[in-house]
């Protein structure tokens, strides 16, 4: 990227790009693209990409893309999933081996009741420790508010999907435009990184 030098304006920083993909660049280099929305239809300068001279890969939850060879990805599995939740919730299985497989069963049924969405569950996971929830705390609130979106996992998905995922298991109406701001500034960062002043604030 730092090789690009890119312009400010977005029609000299296409040329630009061209430019550097088509003529400058080593054809060994692998550039990944990731959540490629756009398709070739909204955005001929895709197809820029798809006649470099080096290897793109993208990531994308839209299969409309006539000049890319296609690969399609898996849902994470199960046993993943529980994973993913057991790293950002911080859990700590109980000595007692019936306390432990409850636990267990309790983040099972979590990540089915989100389909399997990754970024849901890595949201719940960050919650969960931020609030010290217990995962058959955070059962009884997804139960509570009618949460159950098993088999949605299994659908088209098309780039609204995301956006209405999160929307049934987040709610953001109540908060303000500043608190919008500093949520979607601190979206990627761990829990730890984020001061707890501003954590309850939030």
């Amino acid at each position: 990227i730092t090789q690009f030098f890119y312009p400010a304006n977005e029609t000299e920083r296409k040329k630009k790009i061209k430019y550097f993909l088509h003529n400058e660049i080593d054809k060994n280099a692998i550039i990944f693209i990731d959540n490629l929305n756009a398709t070739s239809s909204e955005d001929p300068f895709i197809e820029v990409l798809t006649n470099a001279k080096c290897n793109i890969i993208c990531t994308s939850r839209s299969t409309k893309y006539a000049h890319f060879t296609l690969v399609p990805i898996d849902f994470l599995a199960p046993e993943d999933c529980v994973l993913l939740y057991e790293k950002y919730a911080h859990i700590k299985y109980s000595t007692d081996k019936n306390e432990a497989l409850n636990t267990k069963n309790a983040i099972y049924s979590i990540i089915h009741k989100v389909a399997r969405h990754t970024l849901t569950i890595e949201i719940l996971g960050k919650i969960a420790y931020c609030e010290e929830l217990t995962p058959e705390e955070v059962l009884k609130q997804l139960d509570a508010n009618g949460i159950d979106l098993e088999g949605i996992a299994e659908m088209d998905l098309d780039e609204n999907t995301l956006t209405g995922h999160l929307a049934n298991i987040f709610s953001v109406k109540e908060l303000d435009l500043d608190k919008k701001y500093i949520l979607a500034h601190f979206a990627n960062c761990p829990m730890e990184q984020i001061p707890k002043d501003i954590r309850k604030w939030i």
